[in-house]
């Protein structure tokens, strides 16, 4: 079985939780103020069972040594998984609890944990959040999710939600996520606690444990493949369509553009601006602009930018999108790519982003392609000695994941026909009229 650490504060919280878990009022463990991330009471030891509500967006800045040094030990300690962000912990004590779960050999352990909306979705495709989700996932960790009801604890009336965690699912549930939608099992308490204003109860709890159990999928729970709340987020880009019009108008906007532009001398900026008056009001191609500047960069001193960089330059200050011009070209022949047009799209794993394209993305973009150097790599930071992205593929695009319960729960309510709003406003008109004919008789 497993013991307490945790906060106070979270054992505030796990008291409605904790009765209903419990046959009488005898505490379930020990519980070590603020000793939690930064100090594993139970070392080398796992357990069957787990019950944890940590306190909602704690930040972690004051465990953040001690936490970031077990990270760097990777999957060896408990916080391989990923970094959530410093103000909001939830993911650190998921990565806790899973890591003292008994391993299925000595009968699997088993896990619940309350948590906010938060580690449902937050976190963009390859960042510590979205890695955490993708390593419980990858370790068929996630048994079932439970929306519980708001308003049902004294300090907070957010939404929140039962996480079961397990090592050793039956063969039928291995690969597989259910979701439950309790957030109506409530009754309303006859007077208010705090935030406090419902309690789940006996029949309610009763019926969230035998759906879990049973595995019912009738509307208000489904069971789904893991892949589901798994995705690819490809970039996309589109070719530079640009004709440049030159212009001593754009000068000044030049010549502070960016540093290497500021530090040019008065005879570069002269040759420069004997250029563009020359080619003022003419419409020039990507191409004849890339041909102008190898003469102008030579004829220009030093400091200097860059020639390509010369180039963005001219294009950004005096160029203009054309959808009819011809796709630019670098002097090697490789595609420019447009940088206002760059996309991502997020494809659902399993799906072949090819298909993806020529049904989402060509029928409205045809020359859209995708960026093949925007791929799922493990990413180590020498500074912190941490790995970004632990669980990188290499393939194309940075996996990420999310888990929405409007995907599968949400219920589309037609708007009422006008006429009767409008015969509600009549009747709220006359009820109006008639009252303050009421107090000026």
């Amino acid at each position: 079985m497993g013991h307490g650490q945790g906060s106070p504060y979270a054992a505030q919280h796990r008291r409605g939780l904790g009765r209903r878990a419990r046959p009488d009022d005898r505490p379930v463990g020990r519980h070590h103020a603020r000793r939690h991330l930064d100090d594993d009471r139970f070392e080398g030891r796992t357990f069957n069972y787990q019950l944890t509500n940590p306190p909602y967006g704690k930040e972690w800045k004051k465990e953040k040594d001690v936490v970031l040094e077990e990270m760097g030990r990777g999957f060896e300690g408990r916080f391989g998984a990923g970094k959530p962000d410093i103000d909001d912990g939830s993911m650190l004590f998921m990565q806790n609890v899973a890591a003292k779960m008994a391993p299925p050999e000595e009968g699997g352990g088993k896990a619940a944990i309350v948590l906010s909306g938060s580690p449902l979705f937050n976190g963009d495709a390859g960042s510590g959040p979205s890695g955490i989700r993708r390593w419980l996932f990858s370790e068929d960790l996630v048994d079932c999710i439970v929306k519980l009801p708001t308003e049902i604890f004294y300090r907070t009336g957010i939404a929140t939600y039962i996480w079961v965690l397990n090592n050793h699912k039956p063969e039928n549930r291995k690969g597989y996520v259910q979701l439950i939608d309790a957030s109506e099992e409530k009754t309303a308490l006859r007077k208010s606690q705090g935030n406090k204003r419902y309690e789940v109860g006996e029949d309610q709890a009763a019926w969230i444990v035998r759906t879990y159990v049973d595995g019912h999928d009738h509307g208000r729970s489904v069971i789904v493949p893991v892949e589901d709340f798994m995705y690819r987020k490809v970039t996309t880009q589109r070719p530079l369509r640009v004709v440049i019009e030159p212009s001593a108008d754009g000068l000044d906007a030049l010549f502070t553009l960016s540093k290497p532009m500021e530090k040019l001398s008065d005879a570069s900026r002269a040759a420069i601006r004997s250029w563009v008056e020359k080619n003022e009001g003419a419409s020039l191609t990507y191409s004849e602009v890339l041909a102008a500047t190898e003469k102008l960069h030579k004829a220009i001193e030093k400091p200097k930018p860059q020639k390509t960089k010369l180039v963005e330059a001219l294009v950004k200050v005096f160029g203009r999108q054309d959808p009819s011009a011809e796709p630019a070209v670098d002097a090697k022949g490789n595609p420019v790519f447009d940088p206002e047009l760059k996309d991502t799209e997020n494809i659902p794993i399993g799906m072949e982003i090819d298909d993806y394209m020529a049904s989402e993305v060509l029928p409205y973009a045809p020359d859209a392609v995708v960026d093949g150097s925007v791929r799922d790599e493990p990413k180590f930071d020498n500074k912190t000695g941490l790995t970004a992205n632990p669980l990188g593929d290499g393939g194309v695009g940075v996996v990420g994941t999310s888990i929405s319960f409007n995907r599968y729960f949400y219920k589309y309510e037609s708007p009422r026909a006008p006429e009767v709003i409008a015969k509600e406003i009549l009747e709220l008109e006359d009820g109006l009229g008639s009252l303050m004919r009421g107090f000026l008789a």
